[in-house]
């Protein structure tokens, strides 16, 4: 009789340890169905989703998935069924403001007596600070902090990959590459001093973005020397026109601080597989384009192999 006692007793404190621990940590901790309707709702999970136990209890946890993240939940679920643990899965949910949340979760099964899978438990950390200064610390590493454009390591990486996927297509597909330098920034720089020229190269930046596509990275390479990758289907005539728009859209007059300049630049494309066949070369062909686009009057565009003199 005392043993069972004992037993009872023990089965008591565990009981309201397991509570205990729920009630005080700082992990969101849930217990779902399998049809992923809230049977209870931890302290923690009213501080980092917004909403009280009353609220959620017998709701979905759909309610705080975003819409493109609910497709998820199937997947989950269905994994669960299976006996599976989900470990420290990194996703996206929805505080009750509205607020989107980097999360940590992990998912595992309740079993009953007879091994079968009734219910689920989910501890969920926000881990929203620490992705938020990992994306800083990477943008750091791989943006100009001046213009905001990729830097040159990011632009080395997204080479290296764009060219891995034109050999993967067996050559079908192409990449180009523009080498842009600026005309006469030194005399502006040396003129009016660097202030002014970092003025005009976050100029010419914005320009350069709002020109290109949105699947283009624009580089800045070194001073005042940008690239852009052109990957994708790209026929000449429609790199013409893209590259007639460029110069144009470059050379217009404008006001830095009261100062007003006029910006042109010299452009030199090549092509891989066409031109080159290592990144090496294909930078060092689009770059002997760019010198022939300057020694031909500046405020042009040449490709590789074209004649000097010839203005577009």
């Amino acid at each position: 009789m005392s043993s069972t006692k004992d037993e009872f007793s023990l089965t008591k404190l565990t009981e309201k340890l397991f509570e205990s621990i729920i009630q005080s940590s700082n992990d969101a901790i849930v217990c779902k169905t399998l049809d992923g309707i809230v049977r209870s709702w931890n302290p923690a999970a009213e501080t980092i989703f917004g909403y009280t136990a009353s609220e959620m209890i017998g709701q979905s946890m759909l309610k705080i998935f975003p819409e493109d993240q609910i497709s998820e939940e199937e997947d989950i679920i269905s994994r669960l069924s299976h006996g599976e643990v989900i470990n420290s899965y990194q996703t996206i949910r929805k505080h009750k403001s509205g607020k989107l949340l980097n999360v940590s979760v992990t998912i595992s099964p309740v079993f009953d007596d007879e091994g079968n899978v009734i219910a689920a438990s989910n501890i969920a950390r926000d881990i929203s600070e620490q992705t938020q200064a990992q994306e800083i610390l990477w943008k750091q590493a791989n943006y100009d902090a001046l213009t905001g454009l990729a830097n040159r390591d990011l632009l080395m990486k997204s080479l290296t990959h764009e060219i891995e996927m034109v050999q993967q297509s067996n050559n079908r597909d192409s990449l180009a590459i523009l080498f842009l330098d600026l005309d006469h920034f030194k005399e502006y720089n040396d003129t009016h001093g660097h202030d002014f020229g970092d003025e005009l190269l976050k100029h010419a930046a914005d320009i350069l973005s709002k020109t290109c596509r949105n699947a283009d990275l624009i580089a800045r390479y070194a001073g005042d020397e940008f690239i852009i990758l052109l990957s994708g289907d790209f026929p000449k005539k429609e790199l013409k026109r893209f590259l007639d728009r460029l110069v144009s859209k470059l050379n217009v007059p404008y006001t830095i601080n009261g100062i007003d300049c006029r910006l042109s630049a010299s452009i030199g494309l090549a092509m891989y597989p066409d031109d080159a066949e290592s990144i090496d070369d294909l930078m060092k062909k689009a770059d002997e384009a760019m010198y022939n686009a300057k020694s031909s009057g500046r405020n042009q565009y040449k490709f590789f192999n074209e004649p000097s003199g010839f203005t577009q």
